[in-house]
């Protein structure tokens, strides 16, 4: 006879090696059209822009979605995943958004050698992140335009609350790409400025 202690360990594993085999869904940030669509080739002579760096928050460098399930607390949505590298696709997808809303090239660093933008973009992410306390996903960032060799460009700030119904990685996923789509709209309105 086995024991009643044991007897709950096949119910047990079971019940772990279904919670491992969940199917995972996996998520990627779009540019404002497709890539062919929104592909700014340079005129001969023309510099475009470059953006430099881009900063995020250390905690976007998780693969997995994740919200704040309190004011401190991190929950992190294991089976929900970025398709690419969040800071590359952020990253891919500022540079054809700018690309589309400015009418210029926008490159990236590394450049080519023979390549001199005419400006410059650095941006850094604060802030990008769902809240299951308020039902609000938040993005806050800064940029800098400058022109090569310049120094202490001024700094631009924008910072938004996105109302949310409820916090699913679809509805973290899809106001990320808001969030982003309408930073990269701040971004080029001060492009054009300069």
């Amino acid at each position: 006879m086995v024991p009643p202690a044991l007897s709950c360990y096949p119910l047990l594993l079971f019940t772990l090696l279904a919670a491992c085999s969940a199917p995972k869904t996996h998520y990627l940030l779009r540019p404002l059209a497709p890539t062919g669509q929104n592909a700014v080739s340079a005129s001969p002579g023309e510099k475009g822009y470059a953006l430099r760096t881009l900063t995020l928050a250390q905690y976007l460098d998780e693969p997995a979605l994740l919200y704040l399930k309190t004011a401190n607390q991190v929950a992190i949505e294991k089976n929900h995943l970025w398709t690419e590298d969040l800071r590359r696709n952020i990253r891919q997808v500022l540079q054809q958004d700018l690309s589309a809303l400015s009418g210029r090239s926008v490159h990236a660093y590394p450049l080519p050698g023979n390549l001199r933008p005419e400006r410059i973009v650095d941006v850094q992410i604060a802030q990008m992140i769902a809240s299951q306390a308020d039902k609000t996903f938040v993005v806050s960032a800064t940029w800098q335009i400058s022109a090569v060799g310049a120094a202490h460009p001024p700094s631009h700030h924008f910072a938004r609350r996105y109302p949310m119904t409820r916090i699913t990685p679809t509805q973290i996923a899809a106001a990320c790409q808001r969030a982003l789509t309408d930073l990269a709209n701040a971004i080029a309105a001060t492009l054009a400025l300069r």
